[in-house]
């Protein structure tokens, strides 16, 4: 299975931490239902709902066999999404919308805070011109140049972080599609 089909059902199913419990209780074996009772400290009533709504967002699947018991086990999507990709869906996102903000600060705010520091030292230059000697109109100039470096490598930081978080947003994002059923 290379990504999830999302619909009404699906997100149902995940939308209880109780569910997410018994998706996680079934990744090691199958169960009954008093075995997932007793394992998770819940009534045999609660886990057999909980059960229901995991089988309708395809998810869990009843494995009868003609046995005396029924067992529930993960079905492939059930598999996939405990074992790859919930969790590490569920930090990605964050951190891609982190490190894009990060580019934006370091784009805007320290761009342009450096812009204003060069026009501020440049109306001060020309208002003591006639006070500085060379070697203070030389440091100054050298200390503009450190700005207008500094300014550009923020810059290409930023843009760089901003590309990252987008290839981020990307992988998660390709891995899910949505059914409207």
């Amino acid at each position: 299975m290379t990504g999830l089909e999302v619909n009404k059902k699906f997100l149902k199913a995940l939308s209880s931490h109780s569910r997410i419990s018994i998706l996680k209780a079934l990744g090691n074996k199958n169960y009954t239902v008093t075995e997932l009772s007793k394992r998770l400290k819940l009534s045999k009533s609660t886990v057999h709902e909980h059960l229901s709504i995991l089988v309708d967002g395809e998810l869990v699947k009843k494995n009868e066999n003609g046995r005396k018991w029924v067992y529930y086990g993960l079905t492939e999507k059930g598999h996939y999404l405990i074992r790859n990709d919930l969790e590490k869906m569920i930090i990605l996102f964050p951190m891609s919308v982190i490190v894009f903000l990060s580019g934006l600060y370091s784009i805007l705010f320290i761009r342009f805070g450096n812009e204003m520091q060069l026009m501020d030292s440049a109306v001060l230059a020309t208002n003591e011109a006639l006070k500085v000697s060379e070697f203070d109109m030389a440091a100054s100039g050298i200390s503009e140049s450190v700005n207008a470096v500094n300014s550009d490598l923020n810059v290409l930081i930023g843009v760089g972080l901003i590309l990252l978080s987008l290839l981020i947003a990307y992988h998660i994002i390709s891995k899910i599609t949505y059914k409207s059923n």
